[in-house]
């Protein structure tokens, strides 16, 4: 198998993964300390960032691993749903983000939406590579 990128290498891929999984963690604490703090600006800021590291490191990463990995591994294909999905609602939270100026109870529920698809989309991918790479762990 020839995939670009390194993601055939399993160790490189979930390093990938728990870098942008870990900022986006990090990010929506951080959103969430400040919308029970009433700071509604720093909210503001923070949700943007969060979709600005969506948009910029996990979108590029999902349109990366259908062009260069998804393609060779057939039984990845179902988790191109959960690419749309992602997509989607990024999209959404940054058209309310824009349109409302706030966080909204929509727009914080698109972001803890994604991070809950993240979390499970990357276990099942990584379940899938390893079966993939005969690596049985």
């Amino acid at each position: 198998m020839s995939i670009s990128c390194g993601l055939e290498q399993l160790a490189a891929h979930q390093a990938i993964h728990t870098s942008v999984t870990a900022d986006l963690d990090a990010a929506m604490r951080l959103l969430h300390v400040s919308m029970r703090s009433g700071s509604h600006n720093e909210a503001y800021e923070l949700a943007g960032v969060i979709v600005t590291i969506w948009t910029e490191r996990e979108l590029w990463h999902v349109h990366t691993e259908e062009a260069a990995l998804y393609r060779h591994i057939p039984a990845m294909a179902p988790l191109q749903r959960d690419h749309d999905l992602m997509e989607q609602w990024v999209c959404e939270a940054r058209s309310a983000l824009e349109r409302e100026g706030q966080v909204s109870a929509f727009v914080l529920s698109r972001l803890e939406a994604l991070a809950a698809l993240l979390h499970t989309h990357n276990q099942e991918e990584l379940r899938q590579l390893r079966l993939s790479l005969h690596d049985p762990l």
